[in-house]
């Protein structure tokens, strides 16, 4: 089986228990929507006629830092490189001596922290459901697209971009547009750069 065929195949069970989850926990716990209170309510700072409240520039923080010990240990760690060398060629890491079998379950258990990561700090910033990061998926999906896969550089600058013309489209346009804008892009660069805006696999191993 070819590496597109087991790319696509990964996105797609990971999409299909993505779904499954989602259900069981609207089971369990009902699709009512919940708010975290928190200390700070809606104090925030100013910054000329932009009000940002304290919970929105800590989740800002956070995704900030996350982002850069997530390129850190992609780089500069005996394990990131292991991810790395794995998915670039499964055989020649084996040759190696890299296990791809632990460095999956060890990749696991980092996008699951991450995963929880993101969800405290979305949780005080919206209504909190079993579905409030499902749209995310798609869209973190599409900036990975466009930045060019397995660039961690590119998807950022693509995401700070995107997320930049999302709020000029939200300010004078309609909602709907606003949503759409990372779609439309992602289509036009699939059919005018494939490879993404930024080269893929930047990152080499070693």
């Amino acid at each position: 089986m070819s590496v597109p065929c087991k790319f696509e195949r990964s996105i797609l069970i990971t999409l299909a228990l993505s779904i499954i989850i989602l259900h069981v926990a609207q089971y369990l716990f009902t699709a009512n929507p919940r708010i975290v209170d928190t200390q700070y309510g809606f104090e925030g700072v100013t910054i000329g006629a932009i009000r940002i409240t304290w919970t929105r520039v800590i989740g800002a923080a956070a995704a900030l830092a996350a982002f850069g010990m997530l390129y850190v240990l992609l780089k500069h760690t005996q394990f990131g490189r292991a991810m790395r060398a794995i998915a670039q060629s499964r055989d020649a890491a084996l040759m190696v001596g890299i296990r791809p079998k632990r460095v999956a379950r060890n990749a696991v258990v980092l996008a699951t922290a991450l995963c929880g990561l993101a969800g405290a700090a979305l949780a005080p910033i919206q209504l909190v459901t079993p579905g409030m990061g499902q749209y995310l998926i798609f869209k973190a999906f599409a900036l990975v697209i466009i930045g060019g896969l397995g660039n961690v550089p590119g998807t950022i600058a693509a995401a700070i971009g995107l997320g930049l013309m999302e709020s000029f489209i939200g300010g004078f346009f309609e909602i709907v547009w606003q949503e759409a804008a990372v779609f439309i892009v992602m289509i036009a660069v699939l059919f005018l750069r494939p490879e993404g805006l930024f080269k893929r696999g930047a990152m080499r191993v070693g």
